[in-house]
């Protein structure tokens, strides 16, 4: 995850750290999310890991859908504080 300042808000992105399949979304747009929660869960490897956030924060936009395939560093969500 890293922080940047954008039109005076602090936002989050939460990028992948891995390459693989998008296999749940568990958060909608406008939703308020707390720190460790599940955000997406990614299939790589046959293995389900959950991303979750590291900050709480406002769903500003969600970058990725069910069955897409990311790449490493992809950016996948961008929350504002």
């Amino acid at each position: 995850m890293i922080k940047t300042i954008s039109n005076g808000d602090y936002m989050s992105d939460v990028f992948a750290e891995w390459p693989g399949r998008v296999a749940e979304v568990h958060i909608n747009v406008g939703d308020v999310v707390e720190s460790d929660q599940e955000l997406l869960t990614l299939e790589s490897m046959k293995m389900l890991t959950p991303i979750t956030s590291q900050t709480s924060g406002l769903v500003e936009e969600i970058l990725v859908s069910v069955d897409e395939y990311v790449e490493t560093g992809q950016l996948l969500v961008r929350l504002s504080a």
